[in-house]
């Protein structure tokens, strides 16, 4: 899931002070696993089935869907 939340970076400096509401990176899209929800920021994450799965997710995904078997679920 892919959701844009207002989140300050808290970017400002004693030069570039804090813009509120007209800052262009007040807006942070952030992506959850839709399987489990955890917070994807800077991890590997996946798209399948119209997904976005975390690395854990998309191996179970994977067996489920039987194109890999239980023991072969490496990366």
């Amino acid at each position: 899931m892919r959701r844009i939340e207002n989140d300050c970076c808290s970017c400002a400096t004693d030069t570039y002070p804090c813009r509120g509401s007209l800052c262009p990176l007040l807006n942070a899209e952030h992506i959850y696993c839709d399987k489990c929800k955890y917070e994807l920021t800077g991890d590997v994450f996946f798209t399948y089935d119209g997904q976005d799965l975390c690395p854990d997710c998309i191996i179970d995904a994977l067996i489920e869907d039987e194109i890999i078997e239980k023991e072969d679920h490496s990366l």
